[in-house]
């Protein structure tokens, strides 16, 4: 099964910013960081359809809660992420409450 194209889109717009993140929080010696991000990177990437990635949105949102040390660019980095997913489950969310 292809992943729907809005999917498709999501994932082009926030696999890059997840790597960015894994990447620097590697660098940081931050292995908690590391493996969660990975493995949300990985559950993105498997994402085929509109409640795959709202599980994806639900469970980047336990990202304060997972042990993880943040320094200020893991957070804005991560934050930036947050903030698209909210966006991605706003949208998702908007437009399966009014279906045409």
């Amino acid at each position: 099964m292809q992943a729907e194209p809005a999917i498709v889109e999501v994932q082009q717009l926030i696999q890059p910013k997840l790597t960015r993140l894994i990447e620097y929080v590697n660098e940081q010696h931050e292995m908690t960081a590391s493996i969660y991000f990975t493995e949300l990177a990985i559950q993105l990437a498997q994402a085929k359809t509109e409640p795959d990635l709202l599980g994806w949105c639900i469970e980047l949102s336990r990202a304060a809660f997972v042990g993880i040390q943040y320094d200020e660019t893991s957070w804005a980095l991560a934050d930036e992420i947050l903030a698209d997913a909210e966006r991605i489950s706003l949208t998702f969310t908007a437009s399966s409450d009014n279906p045409q």
